[in-house]
């Protein structure tokens, strides 16, 4: 929330790197436990011209899954479903948030042996590699994550998206990476590409 929303938007060179649920700083990119969000950088966030095109002040819903058999999920659709539940208005406004575990299902291709639709329906928790090497969300070698928290435990519990491409959920004490997701507004076009890694959408603003 304060990293992506503030440095990671804005592309600040002085941001304060947050670790697990306390406010410590994690000493990622240098010694003084600063990231650097700024244009020229590897983790360079967000330019000008990136900023018009979004949506701001999005709705992100925060429901809450109660996962009753450890490391266990469930199908892509019944995880939105769980992930769109507004308890007790547990809604946040904002610009920049984390995947939710249904879109890293969303994103999968499948392939000729497993397809699209047999990912689908099978567990995220228990996805075979003909799902998740089709996932272009997926990050081999890295922790990924998600919005949303599992609310089946005593402690604060989140799910994530391991290396071996399965939906797991850990304490927020651990250290994982994150990956920005945002809205685009509705002035923003596709040009070409199909979204695909080797064909990615170009995109261009159109204004009336």
């Amino acid at each position: 929330m304060k990293m992506l929303n503030e440095g990671y938007y804005n592309s600040l060179s002085d941001v304060e790197c947050y670790k697990g649920k306390s406010s410590q700083t994690q000493r990622y990119t240098d010694e003084s436990g600063l990231c650097n969000f700024s244009e020229n950088t590897q983790m360079r966030g967000l330019n000008l011209k990136s900023r018009n095109m979004l949506d701001s002040n999005i709705i992100w819903n925060l429901g809450n899954c109660n996962i009753s058999e450890a490391n266990k999920f469930d199908i892509t659709n019944n995880v939105y479903y769980c992930e769109r539940k507004i308890v007790n208005s547990n809604i946040w406004k904002g610009n920049i948030a984390l995947m939710y575990p249904s879109d890293y299902g969303y994103a999968t291709s499948g392939e000729s042996i497993v397809s699209r639709n047999n990912c689908l329906a099978k567990d995220l928790s228990s996805w075979s590699s003909d799902c998740y090497n089709n996932d272009w969300l997926y990050t081999s070698n890295i922790y990924q994550w998600t919005l949303t928290s599992n609310t089946n435990t005593s402690y604060d519990n989140v799910f994530n998206i391991k290396p071996d491409g399965r939906s797991a959920h850990d304490s927020t004490d651990y250290i994982m990476s994150v990956r920005p997701v945002l809205f685009l507004n509705s002035s923003v076009k596709i040009t070409s590409g199909n979204g695909s890694q080797q064909n990615p959408y170009n995109l261009i603003q159109v204004f009336q």
